[in-house]
């Protein structure tokens, strides 16, 4: 039972953030020759463990500071199981923060030390994204910091560690994972914005309403589509790749929902639902680049 409970604390829904653009950097390295499959494996496991880490942070910062209380929306974060204590959660997070380091060292042994720095602010501000009075999440920083690390760090690097390069391609790609990304949390800033209010937590949902952040779901999940377009301008070659602009047609019922739901509960849903549409525009992006 214990297994599962800290199963479900690490998000699993929400892993594809991490897993994204591993693999549409490894797809990128992929068509420009061979790839070091270890090294592979490596850099999904430091998404991954970096991920988790910054969730299972994410849950004892945000109950210190009030975010998450028994009355929460959400699903149910570790703080509100009865049994599993807040220094618990702290002690968790250390462990898979450590573990993220220990990969980032292995990764060094491949590409250069450069890569344990890459790691270490990587892990800092998975930190700093709840931690402490000038925290990202609190100060509405949110949707920058999942854009950046979930996007452009994450792939670019994914690319440069696999192929030795970097490329336009590389980087225009990196934005419709993050884009995406940034999506599942502005619908978690729309769902909570009450309890945030409460709490001080000032996400962008808060600061400019809730019209504001259906409207940033709008453009993040449309700016995603157009992105396989721009890549292709440069891969001419690579026609497959715009089935990922399909994703427009299966987000319409999302949308929708975003825009008519009358009880913030039913946005627990369409976290999922945005969740599966990047993993289905990674699917077929990275289908379009290697087939």
């Amino acid at each position: 039972m214990a297994i599962v409970t800290w199963a479900i604390g690490a998000r699993p829904k929400t892993l594809i953030a991490s897993i994204s653009p591993v693999l549409i950097g490894a797809s990128l390295a992929l068509e420009k020759g061979p790839i070091s499959w270890a090294l592979f494996v490596l850099l999904l496991l430091f998404g991954v463990s970096t991920q988790i880490g910054t969730n299972f942070s994410n849950d004892y910062y945000d109950y210190i500071q009030g975010a998450d209380t028994k009355k929460r929306i959400g699903p149910k974060r570790l703080t509100q199981v009865d049994n599993i204590a807040p220094h618990a959660i702290l002690f968790a997070a250390f462990l898979m923060f450590t573990f993220s380091f220990l990969v980032s060292i292995a990764i060094a042994s491949f590409i250069g030390f450069f890569a344990i720095g890459i790691g270490a602010v990587s892990i800092l501000f998975g930190i700093l994204y709840t931690a402490g009075r000038y925290s990202l999440a609190y100060n509405g920083l949110g949707e920058a910091f999942v854009l950046l690390f979930f996007g452009i760090i994450a792939t670019c690097t994914t690319e440069f560690a696999l192929s030795g390069t970097f490329s336009l391609v590389g980087l225009i790609a990196s934005m419709g994972p993050g884009l995406l990304s940034t999506a599942i949390i502005v619908v978690n800033n729309l769902r909570d914005i009450e309890e945030d209010t409460q709490a001080k937590k000032k996400t962008l949902a808060v600061r400019f309403g809730a019209l504001f952040a259906q409207f940033e779901y709008i453009i993040c999940i449309s700016t995603a589509a157009l992105i396989p377009v721009a890549c292709f301008a440069l891969l001419p070659e690579k026609k497959g790749i715009l089935l990922a602009s399909g994703i427009i047609l299966p987000s319409i019922p999302l949308v929708s929902t975003l825009l008519s739901y009358k009880d913030p509960s039913e946005l627990n849903k369409l976290l999922g639902q945005t969740g599966i549409l990047l993993f289905l525009y990674t699917f077929l992006f990275v289908i379009g680049i290697i087939v």
